[in-house]
């Protein structure tokens, strides 16, 4: 759940920028719908611009050439030699002038048609300037209406918008890929707890079948289920979680009783992705108090314990109280407390037992009242190795075999039918027959 719920963070930033009233993912397509409705308009007020620049280039490029035409054009006519004749004789030979004049009439008449053409360019578009220029108005007008400045910048606008538009629709679809793959996580996170808690449930009835079971074969005392009563982890847990938070030990203690685990999860990942919560009854106002707490916190260690408490229940507590008064362990004697032990350790089962001097810190009258008889039942269905000096434990329990151990001799097996055994139970259960004779004439005089 920590990492489900840290990622909700990304979740929740991914919203955050989707849901931009400026530029978010509703506002840009706003804004694209609204320019793109100008497209056309636009790209007209480019075509007029890019025409007027052609118009432009027209008339610069004519000035420029006619500035630039070449004034020498036509051929050189050479010096004329005059060293070895004379200029009698070269003139009707060499019309050195009429050549030259020739060659300026042609220069003459090349500049003027030069001239001339750069005239008539100017007065083909000076022609269509009337149509042009009422088109602009035209196209001016509209542009004030529709509130479109410039046909290029309105072009690299709309460009803009659509590359944004593109952007954030990317990020919407992944915004609705981790959205559904946190709650299938708070899904899954919600049938783990219900599981765990199916199976709490099903081992506290296990639990209670067991108490049932031990209490049919204890005769001083019963055992009893206290739900809920160990509570030290949790509170711990609930410790950590509100950490910074107003919440006090007698407030935990509420929050602990109305904990809702599978709320709890379903609560912190929400949170976490920036949505908003379902109305919760006044039981749950405290916990929701500190999941949101603990979500805006985002300290690891603290979520940690937070989502610990998904799968942390309070645990059952074991109650022995007397039968008779209801008398708890604890407030027992340490002979009845030990009795208490014995029986629990003697109770209903079927397998085998082994305990040594059961009979300690345990009076004589309770050994034969309560562990005797238990032994004498449970016989038929279990086997019992006793270690034991109390003649109520070996006599009258019926032992069915008695292995008497002696420091000076072998284990000797055998039954009470057998004359040795019943000596030697004699001598070291009652202290011989004449201790065994004396107490007996004793209580017969009581």
């Amino acid at each position: 759940m920590v990492e489900a719920v840290q990622e909700g963070s990304v979740v929740a930033d991914l919203r955050a920028r989707l849901t931009n009233p400026e530029d978010g993912l509703e506002a840009t397509r706003e804004k694209v719908s609204d320019a793109a409705g100008n497209e056309s308009l636009a790209m007209r007020a480019v075509g007029v611009a890019q025409l007027q620049a052609w118009r432009d280039g027209v008339l610069r490029n004519a000035n420029v050439w006619l500035s630039n035409f070449a004034a020498d054009l036509g051929p050189v006519v050479p010096d004329v030699p005059g060293q070895v004749l004379g200029d009698e004789i070269l003139a009707p030979l060499a019309p050195a002038d009429a050549l030259n004049a020739s060659v300026v009439t042609f220069q003459e008449t090349i500049r003027r048609s030069a001239t001339e053409l750069v005239a008539e360019m100017k007065r083909l578009l000076r022609n269509s300037d009337e149509a042009y220029e009422a088109m602009r108005r035209d196209l001016d007008d509209r542009l004030e209406t529709e509130g479109v400045e410039e046909g290029h910048a309105h072009l690299a606008y709309l460009t803009s918008l659509r590359s944004q538009l593109d952007e954030l629709e990317k990020l919407a679809g992944r915004f609705v890929e981790l959205r559904a793959h946190l709650l299938g996580e708070a899904a899954a996170i919600q049938e783990l707890v219900a599981e765990i808690e199916s199976n709490r449930n099903e081992l506290r009835k296990d639990r209670k079948q067991g108490c049932a079971e031990v209490n049919r074969s204890m005769p001083t005392f019963r055992c009893r289920i206290d739900p809920d009563a160990v509570t030290e982890s949790l509170d711990v847990l609930l410790d950590r979680a509100k950490t910074g938070t107003h919440f006090q030990e007698s407030t935990l203690a509420e929050v602990r009783a109305d904990l809702d685990r599978s709320r709890l999860v379903h609560d912190a990942i929400s949170l976490a992705m920036g949505e908003s919560l379902d109305a919760a009854p006044p039981a749950l106002a405290s916990q929701l108090d500190i999941t949101r707490r603990v979500v805006e916190r985002e300290d690891s260690e603290q979520l940690r314990a937070y989502a610990r408490l998904a799968c942390c229940w309070p645990g059952d507590g074991l109650l022995i109280e007397r039968k008779v008064d209801g008398a708890e362990f604890r407030a027992l004697s340490e002979g009845l407390k030990a009795l208490a032990i014995k029986e629990i350790s003697f109770a209903a089962s079927d397998r085998p037992a082994i305990t040594d001097q059961p009979e300690d810190a345990v009076t004589p009258s309770a050994v034969f009242d309560n562990l005797v008889p238990t032994l004498r039942t449970q016989r038929r269905d279990r086997q019992f190795i006793v270690a034991s000096h109390d003649a109520n434990i070996v006599v009258a329990s019926d032992m069915e075999r008695i292995i008497v151990l002696k420091p000076d001799g072998d284990p000797r097996p055998g039954t009470l039918a057998e004359a040795d055994i019943r000596e030697d139970a004699l001598i070291l259960l009652e202290g011989g027959k004449v201790a065994f004779e004396r107490r007996a004439a004793r209580y017969k005089h009581m």
